[in-house]
Protein backbone atom coordinates (compact mmCIF):
# COMPACT_ATOMS: atom_id res chain seq x y z
CA UNK A 1 0.00 0.00 0.00
CA UNK A 2 2.87 2.10 1.03
CA UNK A 3 4.11 1.47 -2.93
CA UNK A 4 1.64 2.17 -4.14
CA UNK A 5 1.01 5.95 -2.63
CA UNK A 6 4.78 6.66 -2.90
CA UNK A 7 4.00 5.76 -6.41
CA UNK A 8 0.95 7.98 -7.02
CA UNK A 9 2.79 10.71 -5.38
CA UNK A 10 5.67 10.61 -7.74
CA UNK A 11 3.37 10.59 -10.69
CA UNK A 12 1.86 14.02 -9.28
CA UNK A 13 4.82 15.51 -9.37
CA UNK A 14 6.16 14.55 -12.74
CA UNK A 15 3.13 15.68 -14.12
CA UNK A 16 3.13 18.96 -12.03
CA UNK A 17 6.57 19.71 -13.55
CA UNK A 18 5.73 19.04 -17.07
CA UNK A 19 2.59 21.40 -16.44
CA UNK A 20 5.35 23.96 -15.27
CA UNK A 21 7.09 23.38 -18.18
CA UNK A 22 4.43 23.31 -20.76
CA UNK A 23 3.68 26.89 -19.39
CA UNK A 24 6.70 28.28 -19.50
CA UNK A 25 6.70 26.95 -23.31
CA UNK A 26 3.75 28.29 -23.98
CA UNK A 27 4.73 31.27 -22.46
CA UNK A 28 8.19 32.01 -24.70
CA UNK A 29 5.92 31.09 -27.80
CA UNK A 30 4.00 34.20 -27.10
CA UNK A 31 6.50 36.36 -26.51
CA UNK A 32 8.00 35.24 -29.37
CA UNK A 33 4.66 35.55 -31.33
CA UNK A 34 4.40 39.15 -30.02
CA UNK A 35 8.00 39.83 -31.25
CA UNK A 36 7.53 39.07 -34.70
CA UNK A 37 4.07 41.12 -35.08
CA UNK A 38 5.98 44.23 -33.36
CA UNK A 39 8.48 43.50 -36.59
CA UNK A 40 6.05 42.33 -39.44
CA UNK A 41 6.55 46.11 -41.02
CA UNK A 42 10.69 45.52 -40.76
CA UNK A 43 11.82 44.33 -44.55
CA UNK A 44 15.06 42.92 -43.01
CA UNK A 45 13.00 40.61 -40.62
CA UNK A 46 11.41 36.95 -41.90
CA UNK A 47 9.24 34.51 -40.33
CA UNK A 48 7.10 31.36 -40.61
CA UNK A 49 6.69 27.73 -39.44
CA UNK A 50 8.34 24.73 -40.12
CA UNK A 51 7.41 21.03 -40.87
CA UNK A 52 9.72 17.96 -41.13
CA UNK A 53 11.23 14.66 -40.61
CA UNK A 54 14.40 13.25 -38.59
CA UNK A 55 16.29 9.93 -38.73
CA UNK A 56 17.57 9.86 -35.14
CA UNK A 57 20.27 7.75 -33.83
CA UNK A 58 22.41 7.81 -30.32
CA UNK A 59 25.85 7.70 -30.29
CA UNK A 60 28.01 5.94 -27.33
CA UNK A 61 31.55 7.03 -26.58
CA UNK A 62 32.49 3.88 -24.10
CA UNK A 63 33.02 -0.17 -26.27
CA UNK A 64 29.79 -1.84 -25.41
CA UNK A 65 27.83 -4.85 -27.17
CA UNK A 66 25.14 -2.35 -27.88
CA UNK A 67 23.92 -1.27 -31.24
CA UNK A 68 21.31 1.83 -31.62
CA UNK A 69 19.63 2.16 -34.62
CA UNK A 70 17.80 5.18 -36.11
CA UNK A 71 13.94 5.46 -36.29
CA UNK A 72 11.82 8.23 -37.99
CA UNK A 73 10.21 11.04 -36.03
CA UNK A 74 8.56 14.55 -36.76
CA UNK A 75 9.81 18.10 -36.08
CA UNK A 76 7.44 20.89 -36.06
CA UNK A 77 7.74 24.70 -34.95
CA UNK A 78 8.77 28.36 -36.17
CA UNK A 79 11.79 30.36 -37.09
CA UNK A 80 12.68 33.85 -37.20
CA UNK A 81 15.13 34.89 -39.90
CA UNK A 82 17.23 38.18 -39.19
CA UNK A 83 18.74 39.40 -42.56
CA UNK A 84 21.95 41.17 -41.40
CA UNK A 85 22.77 41.68 -45.46
CA UNK A 86 22.21 40.27 -48.74
CA UNK A 87 24.59 37.34 -47.86
CA UNK A 88 24.42 36.57 -44.26
CA UNK A 89 21.61 35.88 -41.50
CA UNK A 90 20.81 34.82 -38.36
CA UNK A 91 17.79 32.61 -37.75
CA UNK A 92 16.88 31.21 -34.23
CA UNK A 93 14.20 28.60 -34.09
CA UNK A 94 11.74 26.56 -31.80
CA UNK A 95 11.24 23.46 -32.50
CA UNK A 96 9.29 20.36 -30.86
CA UNK A 97 10.50 16.80 -31.54
CA UNK A 98 9.14 13.72 -31.27
CA UNK A 99 12.49 11.33 -31.15
CA UNK A 100 12.77 7.72 -31.82
CA UNK A 101 16.12 4.97 -31.27
CA UNK A 102 16.15 1.09 -31.24
CA UNK A 103 18.39 -0.46 -29.24
CA UNK A 104 19.89 -4.23 -29.69
CA UNK A 105 22.51 -5.87 -27.67
CA UNK A 106 24.50 -8.40 -29.09
CA UNK A 107 25.34 -11.65 -27.87
CA UNK A 108 28.81 -11.83 -25.98
CA UNK A 109 31.93 -9.32 -25.18
CA UNK A 110 31.33 -5.94 -23.84
CA UNK A 111 32.38 -4.47 -20.42
CA UNK A 112 31.35 -5.41 -16.95
CA UNK A 113 28.44 -3.10 -16.80
CA UNK A 114 27.18 -5.92 -19.42
CA UNK A 115 27.53 -9.60 -17.48
CA UNK A 116 23.44 -8.77 -16.87
CA UNK A 117 23.27 -9.60 -21.38
CA UNK A 118 25.79 -12.54 -21.15
CA UNK A 119 24.46 -14.11 -18.47
CA UNK A 120 21.11 -14.01 -20.23
CA UNK A 121 22.76 -15.27 -23.41
CA UNK A 122 20.53 -14.07 -26.25
CA UNK A 123 19.53 -10.66 -27.75
CA UNK A 124 17.77 -7.93 -26.23
CA UNK A 125 16.05 -5.35 -28.32
CA UNK A 126 14.63 -1.84 -26.39
CA UNK A 127 13.39 1.51 -27.34
CA UNK A 128 14.38 4.86 -26.68
CA UNK A 129 10.90 7.54 -27.41
CA UNK A 130 11.38 11.13 -26.10
CA UNK A 131 9.91 14.32 -26.99
CA UNK A 132 12.05 17.34 -26.83
CA UNK A 133 12.22 21.21 -27.31
CA UNK A 134 14.98 22.30 -29.76
CA UNK A 135 16.65 25.69 -30.15
CA UNK A 136 18.94 26.10 -33.19
CA UNK A 137 20.31 29.63 -33.84
CA UNK A 138 21.68 28.90 -37.22
CA UNK A 139 24.00 31.39 -39.18
CA UNK A 140 23.02 30.81 -42.70
CA UNK A 141 25.24 32.14 -45.47
CA UNK A 142 23.39 32.32 -49.11
CA UNK A 143 25.30 30.94 -51.73
CA UNK A 144 22.83 32.17 -54.53
CA UNK A 145 19.30 33.42 -54.44
CA UNK A 146 18.04 30.18 -54.09
CA UNK A 147 20.78 28.18 -51.88
CA UNK A 148 21.78 28.63 -48.58
CA UNK A 149 24.59 27.11 -45.79
CA UNK A 150 23.95 26.87 -42.47
CA UNK A 151 25.94 26.22 -38.99
CA UNK A 152 25.15 27.13 -34.94
CA UNK A 153 24.43 25.40 -32.38
CA UNK A 154 21.58 23.90 -31.23
CA UNK A 155 20.03 23.32 -27.57
CA UNK A 156 17.90 20.64 -26.77
CA UNK A 157 15.75 20.05 -23.88
CA UNK A 158 13.78 16.61 -23.05
CA UNK A 159 10.15 16.78 -22.14
CA UNK A 160 9.88 13.51 -21.45
CA UNK A 161 11.91 10.64 -21.99
CA UNK A 162 10.95 6.33 -22.07
CA UNK A 163 13.09 2.95 -22.34
CA UNK A 164 11.32 0.04 -22.64
CA UNK A 165 12.97 -3.16 -23.48
CA UNK A 166 11.13 -6.74 -24.96
CA UNK A 167 12.67 -8.67 -22.03
CA UNK A 168 10.65 -7.50 -18.82
CA UNK A 169 13.28 -8.93 -16.81
CA UNK A 170 15.69 -6.51 -18.03
CA UNK A 171 13.45 -3.08 -17.97
CA UNK A 172 13.63 -3.92 -14.15
CA UNK A 173 17.18 -4.49 -14.07
CA UNK A 174 17.54 -1.11 -15.42
CA UNK A 175 16.96 2.36 -14.76
CA UNK A 176 15.10 2.82 -17.67
CA UNK A 177 13.53 6.30 -17.56
CA UNK A 178 16.19 8.55 -15.63
CA UNK A 179 15.35 12.14 -16.48
CA UNK A 180 17.91 13.58 -14.53
CA UNK A 181 19.84 14.73 -17.45
CA UNK A 182 17.34 16.82 -19.65
CA UNK A 183 19.76 19.31 -21.61
CA UNK A 184 21.68 18.40 -24.74
CA UNK A 185 24.17 20.51 -26.90
CA UNK A 186 24.22 19.68 -30.86
CA UNK A 187 26.46 21.47 -33.21
CA UNK A 188 23.42 21.89 -36.59
CA UNK A 189 24.82 22.06 -40.20
CA UNK A 190 22.20 22.96 -43.04
CA UNK A 191 21.76 23.14 -46.68
CA UNK A 192 18.70 24.81 -47.81
CA UNK A 193 17.07 25.65 -51.26
CA UNK A 194 14.63 28.25 -51.27
CA UNK A 195 11.30 29.37 -54.16
CA UNK A 196 9.19 32.53 -53.24
CA UNK A 197 8.26 31.71 -49.66
CA UNK A 198 8.67 28.00 -49.56
CA UNK A 199 11.52 26.40 -48.43
CA UNK A 200 13.66 22.57 -48.15
CA UNK A 201 16.47 22.00 -45.74
CA UNK A 202 18.30 19.53 -45.25
CA UNK A 203 20.24 19.33 -41.56
CA UNK A 204 22.73 17.31 -39.80
CA UNK A 205 23.04 17.71 -35.75
CA UNK A 206 25.88 16.28 -34.00
CA UNK A 207 25.90 16.12 -30.34
CA UNK A 208 28.53 17.64 -28.48
CA UNK A 209 27.15 17.33 -24.58
CA UNK A 210 27.04 13.74 -23.59
CA UNK A 211 23.29 12.69 -22.06
CA UNK A 212 22.33 9.56 -20.78
CA UNK A 213 26.04 8.24 -21.38
CA UNK A 214 24.59 9.11 -25.10
CA UNK A 215 25.49 11.90 -27.88
CA UNK A 216 22.76 12.47 -30.52
CA UNK A 217 22.82 12.05 -34.54
CA UNK A 218 20.25 13.09 -35.96
CA UNK A 219 19.49 14.03 -39.72
CA UNK A 220 16.63 16.42 -40.95
CA UNK A 221 14.43 17.07 -43.54
CA UNK A 222 12.18 19.76 -43.80
CA UNK A 223 9.77 22.62 -45.14
CA UNK A 224 9.52 26.38 -43.84
CA UNK A 225 6.68 28.22 -44.95
CA UNK A 226 7.42 32.02 -44.87
CA UNK A 227 4.11 33.89 -43.84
Amino acid sequence: MQSATTHTIYRYKQLKTKIALMKKILLLIGLFLFNLNTCSQNEKIEYGIILGFQNSSFIENNESPVIYQGKIGYHAGIYISFILNEKISIRPELLYLARAGSILKMEGGGSSGFNFFNIRGNHIYGEITESLVFLPILAEYKLNHKFSLGIGPVFGYSINRKVEYDNNSFNEFMDNNNTSEKFELNLGIDFGYSLNNIGLFIRYNHGIKERQNLKTSLFQLGLNYKL
